[in-house]
């Protein structure tokens, strides 16, 4: 929005950071600003956080739109290039009209111009130069936020910004940042390391302070531009006491929320989170019969066992199935082979190679018992194999039991 205000009288800075556009402003001269001049303000693009507001609050002001609401006061649409230019210009005709009938009753008139729109600051010079509103007694103070580059050309351009006493200020986006100007607050700390400590000096410095907390304070106050005042303080309670008694403005040194101190000040911002931990010894190991168990899993267990059961009820039932006798393959030791093989003979061949031990080859001498031999012979290394490597590994990297990661977790563990 553009806003124009004729202003008459010196003006207060509410807004925190105008005392760099007021050393701007004061540059202009001293009759200038005396009681008995007029300020002329247009500015565009109102809003919270736009150069029209910083500006307007330094001037106390504060506006919208292009009809009259007070005397002096005007409101005014945004300036855009589209349809509606020639309600626009018809606006900005009236307003230029209304301000030098002000110049022309007063006894000096200053236009500060505001804006961070090039089409803006083209069409006020355009319409003030067509509505004679500058006169060579008349000041014009320009104040924008656009690099000197882009405004070169325009203030080149035109005849208002080239030709008549005009001064342009380019304000930097720092002096938007806010500033209370060496403003004192008070605080109250205790030594409490290493968020606070205190050090006291010999030479007119007197106090000074380090730690976390108070490194925090001191860049907030180079960054606000306040000065930092510390409260004698002996105790805890006295230092909290005075900040509830408004005396001090905050206690700057760490202090955990608790839902009672809630209940008698407020914080500030959570800025350093403390967590609960728990820690506990190593467990020791000790020998256990399962740690013969613990290289192959449950279901290579059973599988094994499973195994090791059918492989002698095979061996039996050949014996079974040949009549009591085995095929001879030997006739000439036919005595010693027609002997028969009994349970206990086939549980020792599968449970002995099982074991990496020796058999005797008496009772295999048929080519289907020798089959059956090989295929356990196979089962039993590839298992062998595997679990006595699993072991090794288990013997030389301990395996400890799992670590409690909560409450719930430490609780059970500790009460074993």
């Amino acid at each position: 929005n553009w806003s124009f205000r004729i202003h008459s009288s010196s003006y207060s800075c509410p807004f925190s950071s105008c005392g760099s556009f007021r050393e701007s402003f004061g540059s202009i001269p001293d009759d200038v600003q005396s009681l008995k001049c007029k300020h002329v303000v247009v500015a565009s693009g109102y809003g919270e956080k736009t150069l029209a507001a910083y500006v307007l609050n330094v001037l106390a002001v504060k506006l919208d739109l292009c009809q009259l609401v007070a005397p002096g006061v005007w409101r005014c649409s945004r300036w855009q290039d589209s349809q509606d230019a020639n309600v626009t210009q018809a606006q900005l005709s009236r307003v230029v009209d209304e301000a030098r009938r002000l110049r022309q009753v007063s006894w000096c008139v200053t236009v500060v111009v505001v804006s961070d729109e090039p089409a803006f600051l083209a069409a006020f010079a355009e319409w003030s130069l067509k509505g004679r509103l500058l006169v060579w007694s008349t000041r014009l103070l320009v104040v924008t936020r656009r690099p000197l580059p882009e405004v070169r050309d325009l203030m080149a351009s035109h005849w208002t910004f080239s030709m008549m006493n005009t001064m342009l200020v380019i304000l930097e986006d720092a002096l938007m940042q806010p500033s209370f100007f060496g403003a004192t607050v008070n605080v109250t700390a205790l030594s409490y390391r290493p968020y606070w400590s205190e050090e006291k000096n010999k030479d007119s410095d007197g106090t000074s302070y380090s730690g976390s907390d108070a490194m925090l304070l001191k860049t907030v106050a180079h960054a606000l531009n306040i000065t930092v005042h510390v409260l004698p303080a002996v105790s805890w309670d006295q230092v909290t006491e005075l900040v509830m008694e408004r005396v001090s403005f905050m206690a700057t040194v760490y202090h955990v929320v608790l839902p009672q101190r809630q209940l008698l000040y407020d914080y500030s911002y959570p800025y350093e989170h403390v967590f609960a931990d728990f820690t506990m010894a190593t467990p020791s190991l000790t020998s256990r019969w399962q740690s013969l168990y613990d290289p192959l899993a449950d279901e290579v267990w059973a599988s094994v066992l499973v195994v090791l059961f059918v492989v002698p009820l095979l061996l039996f039932a050949r014996r079974l199935l040949n009549g009591g006798t085995d095929e001879v393959t030997r006739p000439e030791h036919e005595a010693e082979f027609y002997k028969r093989i009994s349970g206990g003979d086939a549980a020792h061949i599968a449970i002995g190679t099982l074991l990496a031990q020796s058999v005797n080859k008496r009772h295999i001498v048929s080519s289907a018992s020798r089959v059956l031999v090989a295929a356990w012979l196979v089962f039993a290394f590839i298992v062998g194999t595997a679990y006595r490597g699993n072991l090794t590994a288990a013997l030389t990297l301990p395996k400890y039991p799992p670590r409690p990661e909560t409450l719930e977790q430490l609780v059970r563990v500790a009460d074993k």
